[in-house]
C-alpha cells in the first residue's frame, strides 16, 4: 500500500536520471472496462474488455502526485520508453507513474478480429472515460489520499487527449502537459487554421536546395512512369516489390509519389538532435531502428549533392532512393520497397481487423487534411484538402460519417475553447509540422498564447529547436537551451498544481466542523 502525508517539492528543475528506464522496469496491469461507458440499459450492454496499463512505484514518496500518461494511437510501450519528462520529474517529485494504453491499440483489444462493426466504440469520449475509471481504480488500489494531484501527460494525439481530459474531467485531472497538440487542426474550427502550414514547415526544415530538387524528382517520376524504359529505371533504382508494379502508369506514379512524400512529415516530427527510434517505433516502420540525428538534413543530403553532379534522370531517382532509405530501411533489413498505400507507416491493417485504426478516428471525430504542391512547399502535384471529398472517402472506406463536433466539441471556436481551459501547458517545436510556427497573419493549428488570449492558468511555449514533443523526451546533452527552458516551465506549473491541490484540501478539511444547530442560526447568519 502507498500512504501519503506530505510531498517534498524538490529542486528547481528535474535532473537526468543517470539510467534509461524502460517498460522492463514497470509492472503490467489490467483492468476491466465497459465497451460503452454511456449505455445503461440491461439489454443494450455490449460487455467488457481488458485494458492494459503499466505502473512504476519506486519513485513514490508519501504525498507524491500521480503522473498519468494519456495513451496514444499505438502500443503503450512506445510512450513508457520515451516519455523522459515523466520519469525525471517523477523521480524528483516522488510520483507514482502510470502509463495507460488507449482502447483498441497495442494489446488492449476491445473485440476479436472479424467482429462486425467492431470499431464503433473507438471514440475520444470512451477513451477518456476509460482513463477516468482507471484513475479511480488506482486511487483505491494504492490508497492515495484525496489531496493527491493527478497530472496528465500526452504528446501529439495524446496531447490533444491530455488537454481534453483536463477540460472534461477537471475533478479528476489537476493539470495537463499537452505537447505538440494540434487541437485546432480539425475541420470546422473557427477561425480556420492554415491548411498549408504543415507542408510549409517541412519545406523550411529541408531548405531551398533540397526542396527544389525533391519536387523536381517527383515530377520526373510521372514522366518516367509513362514509358517502359522509364519504369525499368524506376524499378531498378527504387527496388520495388512485385506488388508495386502496376500496368497503369498514372496509378504507379501516384503510388510512388505518395510513398516518397509521406515520410517527410515524420522525419520533421522526429527532427531531434540525436539518434532516436521514437518515430520508427510509433509508425512501425524501418524495423524500429534509430533515425539519425536531424533526419531531415540527412534525408536531404542526396538531393543537395545533385547540385554538383550531372542532373540525369537516374541520378535524381538514385537520390530519391538513398534519401528515403534512412526511413523505410532504417534497420538495413528491407529487401524491397512496396508502394501499397502504407501512408508512411507499416503494412495496412488486414480486412476484418478490429485493431485500432487512427484513420477511422480522423474520419469520425477528427477530420483534417493539408494542402500541398503549392509554390511554397516541396511536394507535387498540387492538391487542396476538400472536406466534402474527404468525408465521402471516409464513408466509402469505413461506412461512417464525420462528426468533428463530437469528441472535441469544445473546440468549435478558438477564443471560446481557450477561454474555457485551465491548468494546461501547451508546448510546440518550430521543426514540428504540427506546430504553431507559421507566417504572421496565418491561424495556428494549436494553442499559442503569443497570438491568442489565454487565461492566466493556461500557458504555451514554442521551442526554437524543438521537434514533435521534444520536451517530453529524456534529457540529452544535445538538447538546446530552449528545450530545457520548456521543461523548466512545465516543472514549475506541475509544482504549482500539486501545491494548489494540497492547499485546497487542507483548507477544506479545516473548514469542516460540527453540523450547524438551530441555535446557531441568527438573522446575521442568513444570506438573503
Amino acid at each position: 500500500m502507498l500512504s501519503a502525508i506530505v510531498v517534498l517539492l524538490g529542486v528547481a528543475h528535474a535532473l537526468p536520471l543517470g539510467w534509461q528506464p524502460t517498460v522492463d522496469n514497470c509492472t503490467e496491469g489490467w483492468i476491466k472496462q465497459n465497451r460503452d461507458h454511456f449505455s445503461f440499459g440491461k439489454d443494450t450492454d455490449p460487455g467488457e474488455f481488458d485494458q492494459r496499463y503499466f505502473t512504476f512505484t519506486d519513485f513514490y514518496r508519501p504525498g507524491g502526485p500521480l503522473f498519468f500518461y494519456v495513451g496514444n494511437e499505438g502500443p503503450v510501450e512506445i510512450y513508457v520508453n520515451h516519455t523522459g519528462l515523466m520519469w525525471e520529474l517523477g523521480s524528483d517529485l516522488g510520483a507514482l507513474l502510470v502509463f495507460a494504453e488507449h482502447r483498441y491499440y497495442g494489446e488492449t483489444q476491445v473485440y476479436p478480429d472479424g467482429t462486425p462493426d467492431c470499431l464503433r466504440y473507438l471514440t475520444i469520449e470512451q477513451a477518456l472515460a476509460d482513463y477516468s475509471v482507471l484513475i479511480d481504480h488506482l486511487f483505491d488500489e494504492y490508497a492515495l489520499p484525496a489531496s493527491t494531484a493527478t497530472i496528465a501527460f500526452g504528446g501529439s494525439y495524446g496531447g490533444m487527449l491530455a488537454s481534453a481530459f483536463r477540460y472534461k474531467y477537471p475533478h479528476i485531472v489537476d493539470g495537463a502537459i499537452a505537447a505538440s497538440a494540434p487541437i485546432f487542426a480539425i475541420v470546422g474550427v473557427t477561425p480556420e487554421p492554415s491548411k498549408a502550414s504543415f507542408n510549409e514547415i517541412i519545406t523550411r526544415d529541408a531548405g531551398l536546395v533540397c526542396a527544389k530538387r525533391f519536387k523536381d524528382t517527383l515530377k520526373l517520376v510521372y514522366k518516367l512512369s509513362e514509358t517502359e524504359e522509364g519504369r525499368d529505371l524506376l524499378q531498378t533504382n527504387l527496388r520495388w516489390c512485385n506488388d508495386s508494379h502496376q500496368a497503369n502508369s498514372t496509378s504507379l506514379a501516384d503510388d510512388i509519389v505518395e510513398w516518397a512524400s509521406a515520410p517527410w512529415g515524420y522525419l520533421a516530427m522526429g527532427n531531434f538532435p540525436y539518434p532516436s527510434n521514437y518515430i520508427t517505433a510509433a509508425m512501425n516502420v524501418g524495423g524500429g531502428a534509430n533515425l539519425p540525428a536531424y533526419p531531415v538534413r540527412v534525408a536531404c543530403e542526396p538531393f543537395v549533392r545533385l547540385e554538383n553532379l550531372p542532373g540525369t534522370d537516374e541520378a535524381h531517382i538514385q537520390a530519391l532512393a538513398e534519401s528515403l532509405n534512412i526511413y523505410y530501411n532504417a534497420s538495413g533489413d528491407l529487401a524491397c520497397n512496396s508502394f501499397a498505400g502504407t501512408d508512411g507507416g507499416g503494412e495496412p491493417l488486414p480486412e476484418g481487423s478490429c485493431r485500432g485504426d487512427y484513420g477511422f478516428q480522423t474520419c469520425t471525430e477528427m477530420p483534417w487534411g493539408q494542402d500541398s504542391g503549392a509554390d511554397e512547399d516541396m511536394f507535387w502535384p498540387p492538391r487542396s484538402f476538400d472536406p466534402v471529398q474527404y468525408k465521402a472517402e471516409c464513408t466509402e472506406k469505413y461506412g461512417v460519417r464525420s462528426d468533428s463536433w463530437a469528441g472535441l466539441q469544445f473546440l468549435r471556436n478558438m477564443a471560446d475553447a481557450v477561454a474555457s481551459m485551465s491548468n494546461v501547458v501547451f508546448s510546440n517545436g518550430k521543426f514540428d509540422p504540427w506546430g504553431v510556427s507559421i507566417p504572421d497573419g496565418e491561424v495556428p493549428q494549436g494553442v499559442d498564447c503569443r497570438v491568442m488570449p489565454c487565461p492566466e492558468s493556461v500557458t504555451s511555449f514554442v521551442m526554437e529547436t524543438g521537434a514533435h514533443h521534444s520536451d517530453l523526451m529524456f534529457t540529452r546533452e544535445e538538447d538546446a537551451d530552449d528545450v530545457r527552458a520548456c521543461r523548466r516551465l512545465e516543472a514549475h506549473h506541475i509544482r504549482r498544481w500539486i501545491a494548489e491541490k494540497r492547499e485546497r484540501h487542507g483548507r477544506f478539511d479545516r473548514s469542516i466542523t460540527r453540523p450547524a444547530q438551530a441555535e446557531d442560526v441568527t438573522p446575521e447568519t442568513v444570506l438573503l
